[in-house]
């Protein structure tokens, strides 16, 4: 996933996805905590309520880090989603 302007932090063994406690939709919540710019609260909310394009997306960035493309905030991977929560409020 590109995010405007900010490069990706690396977990060793797993690319450079930023593997433990993160997916598109933890990147996004984060983004929009630290910058402010809604247009990362407007993608988190495109990703967690997902049409066909947005599922696709997901399936193509996060694969297992999303169990089920259908409901990514119900259902993504618990060692990807334990960030998610920290920025939902």
């Amino acid at each position: 996933m590109e995010v405007r302007g900010v490069a990706e932090a690396s977990s060793q063994g797993y690319g450079s996805v930023g593997y433990f406690g993160w997916n598109s939709l933890s990147k996004q919540a984060a983004m929009y905590y630290m910058t402010g710019d809604e247009f990362h609260a407007r993608e988190f909310c495109r990703l967690a309520f997902p049409d066909a394009q947005a599922q696709r997306e997901i399936a193509e960035i996060d694969g297992e880090r999303i169990e089920n493309k259908d409901a990514p905030l119900s259902e993504p991977y618990h060692y990807n989603a334990h960030l998610m929560i920290l920025f939902w409020d």
